[in-house]
């Protein structure tokens, strides 16, 4: 049991004085505690009478304890439980019954305490730690620094305390340091006086408000510093930030300083709420356990996570290094209103904290520095999260009873995450319209949430005190009941996929069940409360909340023949539209945001390929490929992506078209071409300036090009860079493009531009000043990628005769993978492969981590699949497989796994031929 319910008494204040010393490892403190008679205090079984008071206490030693009351001192016998982690101060010769009335009990305590030497990253940090550096100046490692680390329960490890996230308590701290060591904590230094004789300084800070001590913090050493002030909007003040570094490294600090500076106003002004305390320090370390801890307003960070290289780095590098910054710097100061100002009550409730401090944070950058953050978080991180929660042993957000020693075993990556959607969905209900909602723009929730960071300020809470808050509030314009709408999000696992039907009245049915990656998957398919936002075609937003299996929307309801569900991605769920609706928004595609468009065709990628896959799917995809009539209109991520999907099943279902249906083969490849054509033609490709173009439209250039190298329309383009690469100007092709560049190239090269490509893949600097950036690797590999795309009998004999006396070369293999997409070449990739089986072998079973050994085994994974893809050649390469060993046997099983794929794939060819 907590402490906080085993005492009589406990703090309402603390008092700490420490004295630290750089050369030694320890330090010495006093702690004045002011007790008050705890309304907590389950003590019935407790038949003691006199005082006694238990603190957290680890490798922290109790050197003296008194106990005072007005003019009356009582000393008290500190006893030890190192299993409990705390020290007992009693009295037997002080009853109860003496302190009965008493309202000013001061507890007073003299102990020694640790000071933990930090060596290397792999050393702990908590309680008390130090560690020297490097002076920049002399070169000697004498400078020094200290810090702490009490979160979530090493408070403790710094002086006796009542290490609890429910006891929080205002802390005065002084600190006894050397004359040259900065002094940094959570509050403003209130007094620094110079002591007399000695070489140290007694350093004052103000007295914090009430705090848990899992967030108290302080620093001590040689530090650097960089700082701003910046005007703040709510409380009309001027707010000084400071990022504090070691000796020499401040300019690296900049980005930091610039980051805080335009969020914490920002963060402000979204709660309404002024920030609650004086002054913001954020404290740059070069060792810390948990990469970043929000100490009340004195963030630690470890220096790689908010420090600028001090080497020369690539815009790309920047960029992410950039990225790395703000997401950390931004989701920490969220905490100093979420998570310090107000608290959580439980750890139960770590996943809360954490994920709406990201939630925050990403709408944050999304307004302020990023305008895509959200748009590629949803991309990657929500489909990754879908992949996780699709298997029925997927675990539910809500976790009970979690001890504070396990918290990190107990913090999943899986709760952190989708709690971030879910939040996101939360905050999506009280969206008021439908240009609010493109924007990402959750500042209606953000103040509501305000309001109750002012009505519990100081205080602690369970999430459903935030659900009740929200239900009764005065913005809940759509009378959601929160609470239970939370309560099935975080307590049920996995997440649903919904289907969608028009019925011949014109109203929508609309049925849930968990989306799993088995269709047999033995798991209880308890339906979600899913308030559905649905966009229409005028921008309005129409609302209806799904609790059961189904719901029909009738056309009443919705007055519009444009119907798509989960507007902007507000909720985690797959959608599969009937084809009729699937034309419908392509038709108006214009209408969605890029989250929209991006999500209509993941919602496709999602099911094809699955056992959700109908016949339906793939033909209701070819119809929104062909109802988009212009390329560059739609979002470019999103068009890209799409087209990335087709090619991936054309190439796929094309396979066996070609030794199975002549007349569909022909068909879907005059449909490509027709594609080709069109979206080639409707960029302009001559006199571009390459670098002007984002990189979203060189990646949708470059799916354009990738659909159909053989396609005329492609081969012009791709030809004219591929000289400009050969030839320059110098900085003339943009490397999004080169392999694709290259592959267009090889479809129809003779000799001489066989051998020019040969050339590269042995010295690429002949060429790399013509690409930018400049990258020899990215020219090799494109040049090596482009030998399997020749179409010319004698050229693809001479590319296996490369690759067969060229097996130690890193990623030779990549020369092969054009034949996967020649089903011509399959015999003849097949009989070479056989030739060369025994030697490659040998070397296989030798090393199988070798290059050669990694060679054998891509080789073999390709060769296996497109043999057996062939109706003439399967049965002989099922008879050679049955003699060879297990990892032969495994690579096949990859690839007949493949081939049922594709076929699931095909099942739709003939609803597709006549689409097309």
């Amino acid at each position: 049991m907590s402490l906080l319910f085993c005492n009589r008494f406990v703090p309402k204040q603390y008092s700490v004085s420490l004295a630290l010393n750089d050369t030694k490892p320890n330090y010495s403190g006093n702690v004045s505690i002011e007790l008050v008679k705890n309304d907590k205090f389950h003590g019935d079984g407790d038949t003691a009478d006199y005082f006694s008071v238990s603190l957290n206490t680890v490798e922290v030693v109790s050197v003296s304890a008194v106990l005072r009351c007005g003019d009356k001192a009582w000393k008290l016998l500190p006893t030890l439980n190192k299993t409990a982690e705390s020290t007992e101060y009693s009295c037997k010769e002080l009853p109860l019954r003496q302190l009965a009335d008493t309202a000013c009990l001061t507890l007073e305590i003299r102990f020694i305490a640790v000071v933990r030497k930090i060596m290397t990253y792999s050393d702990v940090t908590k309680g008390v730690f130090s560690t020297k550096y490097t002076d920049p100046s002399t070169g000697k490692s004498d400078l020094f620094l200290l810090s702490t680390h009490s979160q979530p329960h090493f408070a403790r490890c710094i002086f006796p305390c009542l290490d609890d996230v429910n006891c929080k308590c205002p802390i005065q701290l002084e600190l006894t340091a050397d004359n040259r060591f900065s002094c940094i904590s959570n509050m403003p230094v209130e007094s620094s006086e110079y002591l007399s004789e000695t070489s140290n300084k007694l350093v004052r800070f103000a007295q914090s408000p009430p705090m848990s001590t899992s967030v108290f913090s302080f620093a001590v050493g040689n530090f650097d510093f960089l700082e701003q002030t910046v005007r703040m909007p709510v409380s009309k003040c001027d707010f000084p930030i400071r990022v504090y570094t070691m000796v020499g490294e401040s300019q690296r600090a900049q980005y930091a300083l610039s980051t805080v500076a335009a969020a914490v106003g920002v963060l402000e002004q979204k709660f309404n709420v002024k920030y609650p305390l004086p002054k913001l320090d954020i404290v740059a370390l070069p060792f810390l356990s948990d990469g970043g801890v929000e100490n009340w307003s004195m963030i630690q960070v470890i220096n790689d996570h908010i420090l600028l290289p001090d080497w020369k780095v690539t815009d790309a590098h920047l960029a992410k290094i950039h990225r790395t910054i703000r997401d950390v710097l931004v989701h920490e100061i969220v905490h100093m209103y979420v998570g310090n100002y107000v608290s959580f009550d439980s750890y139960d409730h770590t996943w809360m904290n954490e994920s709406f401090a990201t939630f925050m944070s990403n709408t944050i950058i999304n307004s302020v520095f990023d305008n895509t953050t959200w748009f590629n978080f949803l991309n990657s991180d929500l489909q990754q999260l879908k992949v996780r929660n699709m298997s029925a042993d997927s675990a539910p957000i809500f976790t009970a009873n979690v001890a504070t020693s396990r918290i990190h075993d107990t913090f999943s990556r899986n709760s952190y995450e989708k709690g971030i959607f879910v939040m996101r969905s939360l905050a999506s209900l009280f969206v008021e319209n439908d240009d609010q909602l493109n924007q990402q723009n959750y500042d209606v929730f953000f103040g509501m949430v305000g309001d109750f960071i002012k009505k519990n300020e100081f205080g602690n809470f369970k999430p459903v005190d935030l659900w009740n808050f929200l239900k009764a509030h005065k913005s809940n314009r759509f009378g959601y009941d929160i609470p239970t709408i939370m309560n099935s999000w975080i307590r049920t696992s996995g997440f649903p996929i919904l289907t969608v039907t028009k019925q011949d009245d014109g109203s929508y049915k609309i049925e849930q069940h968990h989306c799993l990656d088995e269709a047999d998957a033995d798991i209880e398919d308890v339906p979600f409360q899913i308030p559905l936002l649905i966009k229409k075609s005028d921008g309005t937003l129409g609302r209806q909340l799904m609790t059961d299996r189904s719901l029909v929307i009738s056309a009443e309801d919705l007055s519009d023949d444009f119907f798509f569900l989960n507007a902007n991605d507000s909720f985690i769920a797959t959608v599969i539209y009937p084809e009729a609706t699937t034309k419908e928004i392509a038709s108006k595609f214009h209408v969605l945001n890029n989250v929209e468009q991006m999500q209509y065709f993941k919602n496709f990628s999602s099911v094809i390929g699955t056992h959700y896959q109908s016949n339906e799917s793939i033909t209701s995809f070819f119809t929104a490929i062909k109802y988009i009539k212009k390329v560059s209109r739609p979002d470019h991520a999103a068009m890209t992506f799409a087209l990335s999907v087709l090619s991936n099943i054309y190439k796929s279902i094309n396979t066996l078209a070609c030794f199975n249906d002549a007349a569909f083969y022909k068909k879907l490849d005059t449909f490509i071409n027709d594609l080709s054509n069109k979206y080639v033609a409707q960029l302009y490709w001559d006199n571009v300036d390459w670098k002007v173009l984002g990189t979203e439209e060189l990646r949708l250039r470059n799916a354009i090009l990738s659909l159909k190298y053989d396609n005329p329309a492609t081969q012009v383009v791709g030809k004219t860079l591929f000289k400009k690469v050969l030839h320059g100007p110098k900085e003339s092709v943009p490397a999004e493009l080169l392999t694709t560049v290259f592959a267009i190239a090889a479809q129809s090269s003779n000799l001489k531009e066989y051998k020019e490509i040969s050339k590269l893949v042995r010295n690429p600097g002949l060429v790399v000043n013509n690409v930018f950036p400049s990258v020899p690797n990215d020219v090799q590999t494109a040049a090596i990628n482009s030998l399997g795309c020749m179409r010319d009998p004698e050229l693809r004999y001479k590319t296996l005769n490369f690759v067969a006396t060229n097996p130690d070369v890193k990623m030779i293999e990549l020369a092969l993978l054009g034949f996967r997409f020649q089903m011509s070449a399959y015999g003849e990739l097949w009989k070479w492969y056989l030739q060369h089986y025994t030697v490659w072998y040998s070397k296989y079973a030798r090393d199988n981590k070798s290059y050669q050994g990694l060679f054998f085994k891509h080789v073999s994974e390709l060769a296996l699949e497109c043999a057996y893809y062939s109706p003439q050649l399967s049965k002989e390469v099922e008879n050679f497989v049955a003699s060879k060993n297990d990892d032969v046997k495994t690579w096949f099983e990859e690839a007949k796994a493949k081939l049922d794929s594709i076929r699931l794939l095909s099942e739709a060819n003939q609803d597709l031929k006549l689409m097309l």
